[in-house]
């Protein structure tokens, strides 16, 4: 059984060179150079391609082997090309500067390809999530539910300084009231109390004891004041 590390590394690719002088496309393909007509890849350039007997240091490695679009590489199936994406420092380097670094390279080139390959199949081949939303929904959701938690937080906030502030003003408010009834109370207090002596009516309209309880105040009077 040969070594299947032998295999990969004697896969042939095509290559696409460009000749400045003719202005033409050179084609490296199954280890053979052919020359086309003119710098135009189509199915009737490519059948009436020839082989290449120029030098190949006057050929260089296209931008079409290192930089490829779908389109291209469709394009290229349909003429049975194998072309495949080169590593961008081998642009407009020559043929005889590209066969030097193959040479040394190309089992490190196929094992890195097949493994890009494998690992872009693994991720088309990936299942749709199974829950019943997507990451990015639940993301969305979860940042709404958050908004909505720190808005409803703050409006609760709000309102416990609200009724705090109101709290605070029926506070002074009473302590204003019990300071202004103390102050009254104390006012009444500090007022000279009124003389508890009835005034009594001239004697000559009083009869009897009464006559004497007046003259008996007066007498209270005038010792009071002369003490």
């Amino acid at each position: 059984m040969k070594n299947p590390t032998s295999r990969n590394a004697n896969r042939m690719i095509d290559v696409i060179f460009v000749h400045p002088k003719h202005r033409s496309y050179v084609i490296w393909h199954d280890g053979v150079f052919y020359q086309l007509t003119r710098m135009n890849l189509t199915q009737k350039a490519w059948d009436r391609r020839a082989v290449y007997d120029g030098l190949l240091d006057e050929i260089f490695v296209a931008k079409e082997s290192c930089e490829q679009g779908e389109t291209d590489e469709r394009a290229w199936q349909e003429l049975g090309l194998n072309v495949v994406k080169l590593p961008d420092e081998l642009h407009s380097i020559t043929a005889s500067k590209f066969l030097a670094w193959w040479t040394v390279n190309r089992y490190g080139f196929w094992h890195a390809k097949d493994a890009r390959d494998v690992s872009d199949k693994d991720m088309q081949n990936l299942p749709e999530p199974t829950a019943e939303q997507k990451p990015q929904q639940k993301i969305q959701q979860e940042v709404g539910a958050e908004q909505q938690v720190s808005a409803s937080t703050t409006q609760q906030s709000a309102m416990d300084n609200k009724a705090s502030k109101n709290g605070d003003v029926m506070d002074n408010a009473v302590q204003t009231n019990q300071a202004n009834q103390a102050l009254t109370e104390q006012t009444q207090m500090q007022v000279s109390p009124k003389s508890t002596h009835k005034p009594h009516k001239p004697l000559e309209q009083l009869s009897g004891d009464d006559i004497f309880d007046a003259l008996l105040d007066d007498l209270v009077d005038e010792v009071s004041h002369l003490r």
